[in-house]
């Protein structure tokens, strides 16, 4: 007879008072549950069973639980894995974060290993090294070059490129999923306003080129970082298989396309300053010690920063609002109404693109997009993760 069960026969008052007391916290939870929305904090699992039973509409569920527990809700995954975060949608508590006290909250080095796709720039950034990039992201996005530049891309994207797929897809009756083209599009988007070239990731006659096939793939590999324990990846990675061994090829491929783009630059060098980013940065010795923005590193860096961090918000924005205008027809209606009445480029096909000039005077359009961005877009969840 083991050890285990000598000290049972020794101690059964012991033992039935252990089993009694999971019994109860049992049944607790259980009560708990079926009074309210807030995922159970099982014993040894945590909340783990909420989110692998709610996974394929984790964000109704999430937003169910923000209104239930007042806009904040710390979520516990299972013991000893490392995997708790915090949940909030409060404004106050967002600014309190990432604005008043920022400083107070690093992202720390768990955070960097995360996203090392990224590298050091200014989305993984800290301290001085956040402030430096901070500063020259804020100079180059109010110049007027930059501006003007990323506005006339814009327009041509959409009239060159968005405008012919989505009618052609419309004249051979084809059914689109809106947001793998918006994805596309503003993959598009990004990379001309980031390298001044262009990617053609909506062409009708091709596929996804590798460089938006290596995006997605490394998108979703870091996703799957943050929803399984630290170590689990770790290893993964040190095997160089499954998801981490597609990131470590998207790697490959997103470093190649603009390590050629920033050598392509540096022998454009003298042909005047460009607006887009990539150029922007490498003129920033006119203004700052020279010694940082000749770093290719840095330019690598800062180049998949930007392109990855646009492209999704582009994206997802545009999606949210043509689906609330299928929800408000009448929203639809006022604003085509509004667009009548303003002047347009006209492109081959008899396609229109309105500038932005054009569309300052666009209020209804302007509100009701802000208004998409309030619903669906500023009002997600930030997650955190706690170290």
């Amino acid at each position: 007879m083991g050890p285990f069960w000598t000290f049972i026969l020794l101690y059964p008052e012991i033992f039935l008072a252990i089993i009694c007391f999971f019994w109860f916290s049992l049944f607790r939870l259980i009560r708990q549950r079926q009074k309210s929305n807030l995922p159970v904090n099982w014993p040894v699992f945590g909340m783990l069973p909420f989110l692998v039973q709610n996974l394929h509409y984790i964000h109704d569920k999430v937003a169910d639980v923000l209104r239930e527990a007042g806009c904040t809700f710390m979520v516990s995954g299972p013991w000893f894995l490392n995997m708790n975060f915090l949940i909030t949608c409060d404004p106050a508590t967002v600014n309190h974060c990432f604005n008043a006290n920022f400083k107070n909250y690093p992202k720390g080095s768990e955070f960097a290993e995360m996203f090392d796709i990224l590298g050091d720039g200014l989305l993984v950034a800290d301290s001085e090294s956040w402030e430096y990039q901070r500063r020259m992201a804020m100079y180059i996005f109010a110049a007027r070059t930059f501006r003007s530049f990323a506005m006339s891309t814009i327009a041509r994207k959409t009239g060159s490129v968005l405008l012919p797929y989505l009618d052609h897809m419309a004249k051979f009756g084809s059914e689109v999923e809106l947001e793998g083209v918006f994805m596309r599009f503003s993959l598009d988007v990004t990379y001309s306003t980031v390298l001044a070239a262009d990617l053609d990731c909506l062409s009708v006659s091709s596929p996804i080129p590798v460089f938006g096939q290596a995006t997605k793939e490394a998108e979703e590999a870091v996703l799957f970082r943050h929803v399984i324990p630290p170590s689990v990846w770790k290893l993964l990675r040190l095997l160089n298989v499954g998801t981490e061994k597609k990131l470590t090829n998207a790697k490959v491929v997103i470093d190649q396309f603009i390590y050629e783009e920033i050598a392509k630059r540096k022998a454009q060098a003298s042909d005047g300053l460009q607006g887009d980013i990539l150029s922007m940065y490498m003129k920033w010795s006119i203004h700052e010690s020279a010694h940082k923005q000749k770093d290719e590193q840095f330019l690598r860096d800062t180049a998949v920063g930007f392109i990855f961090a646009g492209k999704d918000l582009i994206a997802v924005t545009l999606t949210w609002f043509f689906y609330m205008m299928c929800k408000h027809p009448h929203v639809e209606e006022r604003i085509l109404q509004e667009l009548k009445g303003l002047q347009s480029s006209t492109w081959p096909g008899d396609l229109h693109v309105f500038e932005w000039d054009t569309l300052r005077s666009a209020i209804y359009l302007q509100a009701a997009l802000l208004e998409t961005l309030r619903c669906h877009i500023f009002d997600l969840p930030i997650l955190p993760q706690s170290h």
